[in-house]
């Protein structure tokens, strides 16, 4: 029900299920706190992380006591909670956890059991997200591999799933084309599995149109965006998330390609999605109240964007803190607007972003990193620090070459950017 949208009556009908089951049998009954770990799991969904937080704690406690530490239903209930840690911005309190519970599985399970590959799979997202991309590709690769070795035992979606995760770790690496391969093969088996309008099969065509973009195909994602946010409104609930993550992405696309007007009214469109179904500050509606401020100022409106993007920092500042990736994409936003008219108003705000980057890898994607870096290295020579200017340019370019190649919009850019910054460095 929380992927439709209907949160409140989730929420009623899971606390109903706990009032009838600790009535039935007793508050430490099995059924009792599933209907807990449930509820928690819920507030999770919709943002609510304090609350799911300290119930799953209290649902654990309570688990452990009745059915043991390394009963499943108490180690499910654990690895749900590291996962709330992590999307509350807490990667490494998730780490810590993930260990722990995959050495219990590996104590307690056959090693081939699935609820260890996704332990596997959890942890090498928390590594993921700490910026530890190695590790977290040797786990997934590991856990491919287990899926693989047990495909006889196991269905073939399961092994779809590993591969869309590999791809996943790829795209984090920035191995942009081994992420690409990936996603179309697991995009071609699930159209044959399950059909072409099946809402897996629109996730994986959904990331490949979002390779495409990172890679400069900007036609080529159009269309796939125009034709997956279609086929999935003909088969969902117009608030399903699936629905409002495809006008999010059309809507930057159509940004990026000169439809503001277009752009804008998508972007509207899930806003006032995301509002009903998970509220006015989780940090989807404030991801995309951010690309809404972005959208205005690309389509001239610089003012109502710059007054945005102030707002969008604010909620995010107070609701998740100054270095959460919510929080680091209203920054660079807000520093963004301020770099194409007021560099020395962007140079600090950027800066504060740089230093949270350095020590959290995980809050920024590689190509949000790199353009911000770029900007800021643009708002140093139009300051007159061209020496600066020019050295971040360098590295930016670099990266910009092996991760995008040199027809990418942005590594022109940087090139652009480059050859001004080393004209006046020179003349000085």
């Amino acid at each position: 029900m929380v992927t439709r949208g209907r949160q409140a009556e989730s929420i009623d009908r899971f606390r109903r299920a706990i009032d009838f089951a600790t009535k039935a049998s007793g508050s430490n009954d099995r059924s009792t706190l599933t209907a807990k770990a449930n509820l928690a799991f819920t507030l999770s969904a919709i943002g609510r992380y304090g609350e799911s937080i300290a119930l799953y704690e209290k649902t654990i406690a309570q688990l452990c006591e009745a059915v043991g530490p390394e009963d499943r239903d108490t180690l499910t209930a654990r690895s749900n909670l590291a996962n709330t840690y992590r999307e509350s911005g807490s990667p490494t309190e998730a780490v810590a956890r993930h260990e722990a519970i995959l050495a219990a599985r590996r104590r307690t399970l056959p090693a081939d059991h699935a609820d260890i590959s996704v332990s596997l799979h959890c942890l090498a997202s928390a590594y993921a997200d700490m910026g530890r991309l190695d590790e977290a590709l040797s786990l997934h690769e590991t856990t491919l591999q287990a899926d693989e070795e047990r495909e006889s035992r196991s269905s073939t979606l399961s092994l779809l799933s590993s591969k869309q995760n590999l791809a996943s770790a790829y795209e984090s690496a920035g191995r942009l084309e081994d992420a690409l391969a990936l996603y179309e093969e697991v995009a071609k088996a699930r159209a044959e599995i399950l059909g072409d309008n099946h809402p897996d099969t629109l996730t994986s065509e959904s990331d490949i149109a979002y390779i495409h973009q990172q890679l400069g195909h900007v036609r080529t994602e159009i269309e796939m965006n125009e034709s997956v946010l279609s086929r999935r409104l003909g088969v969902l609930d117009p608030d399903n998330p699936e629905i409002l993550t495809s006008q999010n992405n059309l809507a930057a696309l159509c940004v990026e390609n000169g439809q503001y007007k277009k752009g804008i009214s998508l972007y509207k469109k899930a806003i006032d999605g995301r509002r009903r179904t998970l509220g006015r500050h989780h940090q989807d509606t404030l991801a995309s109240q951010a690309n809404l401020a972005g959208a205005l100022h690309f389509g001239g409106e610089t003012d109502r964007a710059i007054g945005l993007a102030r707002r969008v920092f604010g909620d995010a500042l107070r609701t998740f803190g100054s270095d959460h990736r919510t929080t680091m994409l209203a920054r660079s936003n807000l520093a963004g607007f301020h770099g194409e008219g007021r560099p020395r108003d962007a140079i600090p705000l950027i800066e504060e972003s740089q230093k949270a980057v350095l020590q959290r890898p995980d809050i920024m994607p590689p190509l949000q990193k790199l353009a911000e870096r770029a900007t800021l290295g643009i708002c140093y020579s139009r300051v007159g620090r061209y020496a600066e200017s020019v050295s971040l340019l360098k590295e930016c370019e670099e990266v910009a070459n092996k991760m995008l190649g040199t027809a990418h919009p942005l590594t022109s850019r940087i090139q652009r950017a480059l050859t001004e910054a080393q004209h006046m460095d020179s003349s000085q």
